[in-house]
């Protein structure tokens, strides 16, 4: 009995931990279009951020989680200094708040 309820515990939290076919091939898709235009390691981390937790995570993230995670998608790759980065995150994070 115990191996058995062992078994099928570990079923289903494989089953439960990876996400469909179809939330993959859109986070692949995000990386794809975004990452290249990352042009430092910081925006890179939080673009490969946001497309996890839009893509992926998405259907447990609130309204106001998925707009800063598309506001970063839309505004961070391309940014140069840390400087900059460091003011779209706090934009981002205002603007999802209100």
């Amino acid at each position: 009995m115990g191996k058995r309820l062992s078994a099928l515990l570990w079923l289903a939290l494989a089953c439960s931990s990876s996400a469909p076919a179809s939330d993959n091939e859109a986070y692949d898709a995000c990386l794809l279009k975004y990452q290249k235009l990352a042009k430092t390691e910081r925006s890179a981390f939080y673009i490969q951020r946001s497309c996890r937790k839009l893509h992926i995570d998405g259907n447990y993230l609130f309204s106001g989680e998925k707009k800063y995670h598309q506001c970063i998608i839309d505004n961070l790759p391309g940014v140069e200094t840390e400087t900059a980065t460091s003011q779209i995150l706090s934009v981002c994070n205002d603007q999802s708040r209100g």
